[in-house]
């Protein structure tokens, strides 16, 4: 795991370009689109309501999508997550609701009668390294060739 979104599960259309830290990929300046309104409205207020992080997770979950919960309730999903090799800890990618990454709060994910830890990792770098070196749009499967980009839309490539 990278901390590549994929498609269908960080980028669907269950999730906005701005939860997904997408916000370098969108035109402020174009004129009209599908969209457009609503996304400069989450801007322009500052609505987003979740965002997509990397996790760190003390077990992989047993299935995904997987719902993380805080004290206070809901607090976001897991999408992706591997267990790398031994000794290395589980990782994953999910969206974690703003007010939760603000408030730095416990998070878990309940595995049987366990909790089990989550730690979301809130430092960008890890996302926009990848940016400028055969990054493309759509993502592109594992192992798959570079190619151009070819569609500004997802859906033409998954099926979600």
């Amino acid at each position: 795991l990278k901390g590549i979104p994929r498609c269908p599960n960080e980028l669907s259309d269950h999730y906005n370009p701005l939860e997904a830290n997408l916000s370098s990929l969108i035109s402020w300046t174009k004129g009209c689109y599908i969209g457009q309104e609503v996304i400069a409205r989450l801007d322009t207020y500052k609505k987003v309501q979740k965002r997509l992080v990397r996790l760190l997770l003390d077990e992989v979950p047993d299935s995904l999508p997987q719902p993380l919960h805080s004290e206070q309730g809901e607090a976001g999903t897991i999408t992706s997550a591997i267990k790398p090799r031994t000794g290395q800890s589980a990782q994953g990618l999910g969206y974690v609701r703003t007010t939760q990454l603000e408030s730095r709060g416990d998070l878990f994910f309940n595995k049987g009668n366990l909790r089990i830890s989550v730690r979301p990792v809130t430092d960008w770098r890890w996302c926009t390294a990848t940016r400028g070196a055969g990054y493309t749009w759509p993502p592109r499967p594992m192992g798959a060739p570079l190619h151009p980009r070819t569609s500004p839309c997802p859906r033409e490539r998954c099926t979600a």
